[in-house]
């Protein structure tokens, strides 16, 4: 659709708009009413008795128009790759975003040094949560933390819109989020990649297991992987993260469908919960997030078909003992094995569908 004439978009390109981006159609902040009362007219059912489209155009354009007016009014109208953000104490943050998701409680942007967390203001409660957690997070010693705060988020800046809560954290250019890295290799990466993923949250799990925290949504989602060095970031779902045993907060699809048996009907946070999504997290890079088929697909080896489908320690240490012995029986010795991956057209294919 030819972004600077919306009137003249057919019924097709306006209803494959999703209903939260209504900056892919209107052109401008100050151009929505002129732009919405144009194609109001055009497409208004009245005007058009012999075409069956034009009741479902008109209600989306509703629906888009609606949304619009509510992101202007909270200061985060979008461009297509830049967002901006006007704070209540009147600052105004501006990005260019290679990705941007929306998620059950908000949007995510993702920038080359800079990932944004967008959250409604119905989940304050969720924001702060998050905002306590990631300050508060702690080592034993500065070995400690030199090895595992490269695996979470550091927060540059939080502020207040008129309806959102932006939590800006750092990040860095060869960072994709893992299920756009499985959606581009058909569904299903291969083994050997998946492993160095498990491998890596496993040992992430043992640190979140030494702290008394249940992160809690460890998801393909929440998840950013560097392809190049191997390595990943728990970069977002902080907001559902509490102590062992406390009640556990409204948490996402994955983590309460995953996640499920490490919970009791007290609904409280265990050390095993982290572990499951972990689990989960590596079935879903082989393509396979129940584990129904993986003790039966030959790419897969047995030993770690068997990790992944099997119940975790109660112990993340332990956990991550029986994981080092499964990855050295699937593969053996430990080495580098290059993955060839352009991550920025990697994101550029993912945010134009």
């Amino acid at each position: 659709m030819d972004a600077t004439a919306p009137a003249a978009a057919s019924a097709d390109e306006i209803l494959a708009i999703p209903k939260e981006w209504p900056e892919r159609l209107f052109t401008a902040a100050g151009a929505v009413e002129a732009e919405w009362r144009t194609l109001a007219k055009r497409w208004h059912p009245d005007r058009n008795p012999d075409d069956p489209q034009a009741g479902l155009v008109f209600r989306h354009l509703g629906d888009l128009h609606r949304e619009a007016g509510r992101r202007i009014d909270g200061g985060v109208w979008r461009t297509p790759g830049s967002a901006r953000f006007e704070a209540l104490d009147g600052r105004v943050f501006s990005m260019r975003y290679r990705r941007h998701r929306s998620f059950a409680i908000g949007d995510l942007y993702a920038g080359r040094t800079n990932t944004v967390f967008a959250v409604e203001r119905d989940h304050a409660d969720l924001f702060e949560n998050a905002r306590r957690t990631l300050t508060a997070l702690r080592y034993a010693d500065g070995a400690m933390e030199a090895e595992f705060s490269r695996y979470v988020p550091r927060i540059v800046d939080t502020f207040e819109t008129a309806d959102r809560l932006v939590m800006a954290v750092a990040s860095t250019e060869d960072l994709l989020l893992l299920d756009d890295l499985v959606a581009h290799f058909g569904g299903a990466l291969e083994p050997r990649a998946a492993a160095w993923i498990v491998s890596a949250l496993s040992n992430l799990a043992c640190w979140l297991g030494w702290s008394g925290l249940a992160h809690g949504a460890i998801a393909p989602d929440t998840v950013m992987v560097s392809p190049r060095h191997h390595s990943v970031v728990l970069a977002g779902g902080w907001f559902h993260s509490v102590p062992f045993g406390a009640a556990l907060l409204p948490s996402p699809e994955f983590a309460v469908r995953h996640g499920r048996p490490a919970v009791g009907p007290d609904k409280r946070a265990t050390p095993r919960l982290d572990l499951e999504l972990v689990r989960a997290v590596g079935r879903a890079a082989l393509g396979d997030p129940n584990g129904t088929r993986l003790l039966t697909d030959p790419a897969v080896p047995r030993p770690m078909a068997e990790w992944l489908v099997l119940p975790p320690a109660d112990d993340a240490f332990q956990d991550y003992r029986s994981w080092e012995r499964a990855r050295e029986a699937s593969f053996g010795a430990r080495r580098f094995v290059a993955m060839d991956v352009d991550v920025d057209a990697v994101i550029r294919q993912r945010e134009e569908m």
